[in-house]
């Protein structure tokens, strides 16, 4: 039986972004002019998502039929979608660190949107390695529209219940370890939203890192987040190690 696989086309993204402040006007206005700007570059491949405006790029992660169905499969939310391209990044990421002797860690899984791609994507569970999630798995940041009563935290893990090379720890960066940590670390994503728990997290983690292995910092060239470059550019700088900043707001450091 042939199986049909929906590639994601462009128009399938949400135009998403995030973190403008200003008047309600200024805001409509922006959205005006984005729709606008995408008009005027139809037919030459815009790209006008996550804080991203660009065009005549490949935008050649589209056309990866098991990323996008993975993305389509586990989003939650359109902002999910959204942000696909650093997605792409992880993946790619992920993807490298798993010849590389260690673990995944992520530092901020939220619901483990990406930690759901990841496994999928990456094929997981045919690997020894574990992966390991921290996360407060409280507050504000889950309080969203049509989720259940139930505790976030318990949510989360009742979605990855099957899967028992996936770790998740409840608490603050980097007290949190204590409960539980891996010994070498090969992948880890940090996306914290805060320098003092990113501080925190790098300064127990890198020295764990294998040679090869892969960081992906997800604030580290947004400017709401400056505090957390400040602290990156710090700590991996005191080891020789530079920080590539990407177009997506991403940093990526190879270890």
């Amino acid at each position: 039986m042939k199986l049909e696989i929906k590639i994601m086309k462009r128009e399938d993204i949400p135009a998403l972004f995030a973190g403008i402040t200003g008047s309600d006007q200024a805001k409509a206005e922006l959205r005006t002019a984005m729709e606008r700007l995408a008009l005027a570059l139809k037919g030459i491949d815009p790209w006008l998502t996550d804080n991203l405006i660009t065009f005549g790029k490949n935008l050649s992660f589209l056309g990866d039929t098991e990323l996008t169905e993975a993305v389509v499969r586990h989003a939650q939310h359109e902002y999910d979608k959204a942000i696909i391209w650093r997605t792409h990044i992880l993946t790619w990421a992920g993807k490298n660190a798993l010849r590389v002797d260690g673990d995944f860690v992520e530092c901020g899984t939220h619901w483990g949107y990406s930690v759901s791609v990841m496994c999928d994507y990456l094929t997981f569970a045919q690997t020894a390695k574990q992966y390991w999630c921290y996360d407060l798995f409280e507050g504000a940041a889950y309080d969203v529209a049509g989720k259940s009563n139930e505790h976030p935290f318990d949510a989360v893990k009742r979605r990855f219940s099957e899967m028992s090379y996936v770790n998740f720890i409840k608490g603050s960066v980097p007290d949190s370890f204590s409960q539980g940590a891996p010994s070498k670390v090969a992948f880890l994503h940090l996306d914290l939203n805060s320098a003092a728990a990113e501080r925190g997290a790098l300064e127990y983690l890198l020295p764990r890192m294998s040679k090869g292995g892969m960081v992906v910092l997800d604030d580290y060239g947004w400017s709401h987040y400056q505090a957390q470059k400040v602290v990156a550019d710090e700590i991996f700088g005191a080891r020789g190690i530079s920080i590539a900043e990407l177009p997506t707001g991403q940093g990526l450091a190879i270890v």
